[in-house]
């Protein structure tokens, strides 16, 4: 898929081509003014959470120059899509052209 989507978070990937993986659920959703904190490292909304597990997803993701977004509605459900850059296999190489036009 070519970058053009309208995600504001998506704003700040490389102009080329990513992978987009989305993982979505039907539960409760997260409500809006968690949004902003649910990938901070040690958030957690769950009893006995740690509040890694989001944030180091966002983490391996941004080190791969990747971006991943979230959109929820309470009461039906949330999900996560991630973008990573495309590789192209050109003969028996794979090469990675994060600055295509």
């Amino acid at each position: 898929m070519e970058n053009e989507s309208p995600h504001p978070a998506l704003k700040d990937l490389a102009p080329g081509f990513y992978v987009k993986v989305s993982v979505s659920d039907e539960g409760v959703g997260i409500p809006f003014e968690l949004r902003e904190k649910i990938f901070d490292p040690f958030f957690t909304t769950k009893e006995g959470g740690k509040g890694l597990g989001l944030s180091i997803v966002y983490s391996i993701i941004k080190k791969h120059s990747g971006c991943i977004t979230v959109d929820s509605l309470e009461g039906k459900g949330t999900t996560f899509s991630f973008y990573l850059p495309a590789v192209r296999f050109a003969g028996n190489k794979y090469s990675i052209n994060l600055h295509a036009q």
